[in-house]
Formats: structure tokens, C-alpha cells, sequence
């Protein structure tokens, strides 16, 4: 990935925490991180953000960031996505509000910090392997399974981690996210190689 990418994914991920709000990198940034490496020109994050955050945000993120406040807001108020474009690199960050329930949840409960740009070092909190599986697996389902770059995502994480991943959580909520015929067809094609 490119290091402007990685270092606007750590910043992200840092003025988030500073303001106490769940969150992860998701998106090609997290497959890339555990799959194949792949180019993206933008970050996904997903926050459980609520509006009591929204002006600390506002005034937290105007630095480094532009940031629309009526589209945080809207975002805020009904769970939807906001973007925030990096003042100097013009990253983009998609940013998904998301009610703190079901599968974000148990996302946010499993999420990890780490280590994610070696120089100068550099940490964001992100989703387990199997988590960003099943992510890739609902928008490749979503986008009528047609999307070659999302199915290279998924069998790229399920490559590196085959022996690491968690089954049963895997299997447990594919079923939930309807995804389980999606599931075990990657599993399939990820032990072919």
C-alpha cells in the first residue's frame, strides 16, 4: 500500500481514539494488511459515533482534515457514511457510522491495535482476519458478486491466515450475515491455492 494511505489511516485512527470512539480501518486497508497487497486511494473507517462527538470531531479534525459538519451530523443521525479528505495528501477517508449493535459490535469487541507502518511506526486499530472476511464477503454479495477485486480480498486474507482463522466465529456469522454459501466457497478456493 501506498505510505500516504497508511498515514492517513494512523491519523484516522488516532483523532478517534483521542475522542473515545470505537472504530477500525476497514476496507482494502485491512485485506491488504492481512491478504495481498493491493493499491486503494482511499481509507474506510467504520465509528460508532454519537453525537455528543460530533463537535469535539469537528473542532479535533479541522487540522488535518476537511470535513463537512452538516454531513457528519446527517451521518450521525441516521447511521450513514460521512467523507473527511486529508488536507495535504488528499486521501480520502470514507467514514461508516454505525449503530453499535450486531456484527459492529462484535467487530469493535475483536478489533486490535497494530503496528500497521513500520517507519516512522505507526498504529490503527483494526478488525480481526475473520471479521474483514466477512465484511468483503457481505459487499461482494452486496455488489451481486460480481466485484473480482473483493473476491481477490477475501481469498488473499483466507491465503495468509488458512491455519489462524477461527472457524466456527467464521461459519457463525456467515450464517447470521447471510454469506455462508459465499464463505464456503472461498474456503474452498483458498485451500486450492
Amino acid at each position: 500500500m501506498a505510505s500516504n494511505e497508511l498515514d492517513v489511516a494512523v491519523l484516522a485512527s488516532e483523532l478517534f481514539e483521542s475522542l473515545g470512539v470505537g472504530h477500525f480501518v476497514g476496507g482494502s486497508t485491512a485485506s491488504s494488511f492481512y491478504g495481498e497487497s493491493r493499491m486503494t486511494h482511499d481509507v474506510d473507517i467504520a465509528v460508532a459515533l454519537r453525537h455528543e462527538h460530533v463537535a469535539p470531531l469537528l473542532r479535533r479534525a479541522s487540522g488535518e482534515f476537511f470535513v463537512e459538519p452538516e454531513f457528519v451530523e446527517e451521518a450521525v443521525r441516521h447511521s450513514r457514511m460521512f467523507t473527511m479528505v486529508h488536507r495535504t495528501s488528499f486521501v480520502k477517508v470514507d467514514v461508516y457510522v454505525r449503530p453499535l449493535e450486531g456484527f459492529f459490535q462484535s467487530e469493535l469487541q475483536r478489533a486490535r491495535l497494530l503496528e500497521i507502518r513500520r517507519t516512522p511506526p505507526g498504529e490503527a486499530w483494526m478488525p480481526t482476519p475473520e471479521d474483514i472476511v466477512l465484511q468483503k464477503l457481505a459487499w461482494y454479495q452486496k455488489g451481486e458478486c460480481v466485484s473480482e477485486r473483493q473476491w481477490r480480498d477475501i481469498l488473499g486474507v483466507l491465503r495468509n491466515w488458512r491455519a489462524r482463522v477461527d472457524l466456527a466465529y467464521l461459519r457463525q456469522w456467515a450464517k447470521e450475515l447471510d454469506v455462508a454459501a459465499l464463505l464456503e466457497t472461498a474456503l474452498v478456493q483458498a485451500a486450492e491455492g
